[in-house]
């Protein structure tokens, strides 16, 4: 290097020698205060804060308590807060979703408290976390287990004519697990299905509802059930109004008669497809259910319909399967009519004699249904007594009454008197016989007792009339 440069070289180096070497204390001093000088311009335009944040917490290992046939739930919620310190312009940048909130059940401290782990997803190395340990709040209990039949519920009324039948749902179970305490108050499991206005089959599905023994709905929050709606099904069916018809067997005891069969009700509404509701207009109860042979009097029993429905047809709402069936028996007595005896014939008198009834009236037992009983008339019975062979004087005769095929009589005996034409009746004289065909015939009037005096006012007789015939009138 030629010797000019060299010097400048040196004059250089010495000049920065001095200038580093000399005022060193007042440079000093002045780096100083630059410095700071750029910290509090810095610190005035983008300063230090603290702030709060909420973040979710994610628990770990959860299975420690399942295992244990525990469950956990967090009563102040799952969320924890703690406070972050930065510059404000990354402060402002953060939210609770920069931060990793977790909380390992491995470290359960009394079955109360969980420390949580605060980890920041972005800033890291240029935030602080508050260093005071955060817990989340833990209730632990024992766990519990059941399984529940889910039973339907229909509201509304389907469309006239139709009726909601069967209901059907699946699942047909359910499974609730959760807290025992909890657990242990359900009573109930159940869906509602709204049928109003339905003329077809429904097909919904409906959220299963819990419910305790005052029925009164259980919040499923704390619970796990293992279908979180199901499937519902129900038929809507044609409604008919049908007659009861009551078929019999055997027949009844002599002396009695039928008179009616009934049923109460007398019809019955039926629910079921419409095809089989229409070929369907009587519903028969077998024979074998009512044994005439077995009656002696009026009859009822109770039976239970839904026996001798189609299949697939059923009771339809609000009606009955049972039904009373009542027989009614008509049965036979005997009755006492007074009979005039001027209703009654004397047949086959001998040529030239004339006979006479001894009395106006005769009782006469006759035997029959009740019913018949009480439509007869005593003076439209009429009759006839036989003096076949019969001479002259007072017989006692058998009276043989004119009656419908009904009616049946005991035997009665009248008296009657006969006499010659050609004798006047005041110049007859009495004989008597000693058989029990004859007797005394007076030669004044017949006296009447008051017995028959009264039975022929009673019916419209006279003390003057008898029954009086001649053989010419045969």
């Amino acid at each position: 290097m030629p010797k000019r440069g060299k010097d400048m070289s040196k004059k250089i180096g010495s000049q920065i020698q001095t200038f580093l070497t000399k005022n060193v204390g007042l440079k000093l001093i002045a780096i100083v205060s630059a410095s700071l000088l750029w910290l509090l311009v810095v610190n005035l335009d983008d300063p230090t804060q603290s702030r709060n944040f909420t973040a979710t917490v994610t628990v770990e290992n959860e299975d420690v308590l399942t295992d244990a046939g525990k469950y956990y739930i967090l009563p102040n919620g799952n969320t924890v807060t703690f406070r972050v310190t930065a510059r404000r312009s990354i402060i402002e940048s953060l939210s609770g979703s920069d931060f990793t909130v977790t909380a390992d059940m491995n470290d359960l401290e009394d079955d109360r408290q969980v420390p949580v782990e605060i980890t920041a997803n972005r800033y890291a190395n240029q935030i602080s976390i508050s260093s005071k340990t955060h817990y989340l709040t833990v209730a632990v209990g024992f766990n519990a287990d059941t399984t529940f039949k889910i039973q339907s519920i229909v509201t509304g009324n389907p469309a006239d004519g139709f009726e909601a039948g069967d209901v059907t749902v699946s699942p047909e179970v359910i499974s609730v697990e959760g807290p025992s305490d909890i657990v242990s108050t359900i009573d109930s499991v159940s869906v509602t299905v709204d049928v109003g206005g339905a003329v077809e089959d429904i097909t919904t599905s409906a959220v299963p509802k819990l419910y305790n023994t005052e029925g009164q709905e259980i919040e499923a929050g704390a619970l796990t059930l293992s279908a979180e709606s199901v499937q519902v099904n129900v038929d809507i069916l044609s409604v008919q109004e049908v007659k009861i018809a009551v078929e019999t067997s055997g027949k009844l005891k002599n002396g009695l008669e039928l008179d009616a069969i009934t049923t109460d009700p007398g019809t019955i509404r039926l629910k079921g497809d419409a095809e089989t509701l229409n070929s369907l207009t009587t519903v028969t109860v077998p024979s074998d259910v009512i044994d005439l042979s077995d009656i002696t009097e009026d009859f009822e029993t109770t039976i239970d319909i839904s026996s001798y429905l189609p299949d697939g047809v059923t009771v339809a709402a609000g009606g009955s399967t049972q039904v009373k069936i009542m027989v009614s028996v008509i049965s036979e007595d005997s009755e006492e009519f007074k009979v005039k005896t001027s209703n009654l014939t004397i047949r086959n008198l001998g040529a030239g004699l004339v006979g006479k009834f001894v009395k106006k009236s005769v009782t006469v037992s006759i035997h029959g249904l009740e019913s018949d009983l009480a439509d007869l008339d005593a003076g439209t019975i009429t009759g006839s007594v036989d003096a076949s062979g019969l001479s002259e004087g007072t017989h006692t005769v058998t009276i043989t009454l004119d009656l419908d095929d009904e009616f049946t009589a005991k035997t009665t005996t009248a008296d009657i008197v006969i006499s010659s034409l050609e004798k006047p009746e005041e110049t007859k004289t009495t004989e008597t016989t000693t058989t029990e065909e004859t007797s005394t015939v007076p030669q004044e009037p017949l006296i009447e007792d008051a017995d028959d005096t009264e039975a022929a006012e009673s019916t419209g007789g006279s003390d003057e009339t008898e029954t009086e015939m001649d053989g010419s009138e045969q």
